[in-house]
């Protein structure tokens, strides 16, 4: 509600929302039909698909409800594209990682002296096991599930410049 607060007050003239396909099951139907009539009350055309990005060229399957509105004063209405026929895979996007090396203790990064690419090295902290379970395991020839990460799975270059925190009197 806080988005349809936001869309309310900028007006924007097409806006794009999206979601997990578990929004289209029985059980939300009631909150989904609520936030597509509050979304038409805005004066958008309001349409949504369910799409998966390994259609569109991304090596995960992805499923996502893709919301998208144009403003009537503008007088479109969303049609996703077609469908694309590559399909990567994970060999595709990722074969390079088998040469990957494991980072430094507390996953600080080695730098760019030991590893044939930048970020090519992966974490040697836990993971949840929700991860690996229902046996999440696929074949370079298929597309990865949908890859669930956090930031701290995303290192910072060693060069990069440090952030500065400035205390604001209160």
């Amino acid at each position: 509600f806080e988005y349809i607060r936001i869309l309310k007050e900028k007006e924007p003239l097409f806006f794009l929302a999206e979601n997990v396909s578990g929004i289209l099951l029985p059980r939300h139907k009631e909150a989904f039909k609520t936030i597509l009539s509050e979304f038409k009350s805005l004066n958008y055309n309001v349409s949504y698909y369910l799409l998966n990005a390994h259609d569109y060229n991304v090596p995960q399957d992805r499923k996502r409800v893709i919301i998208v509105g144009y403003h009537k004063k503008i007088g479109k209405v969303f049609c996703p594209p077609p469908k694309l026929n590559s399909k990567p895979t994970l060999k595709d996007a990722i074969w390079d990682l088998r040469l990957a090396k494991p980072a430094k203790d507390k996953n600080y990064t080695n730098g760019n002296e030991v590893l044939s690419a930048f970020n090519h090295e992966y974490m040697n902290g836990g993971f949840s096991t929700i991860y690996m379970s229902r046996n999440r395991v696929r074949s370079w020839n298929e597309p990865s599930f949908t890859i669930q990460a956090g930031g701290r799975h995303a290192p910072i270059h060693p060069q990069a410049p440090k952030m500065k925190f400035i205390e604001q009197n209160k």
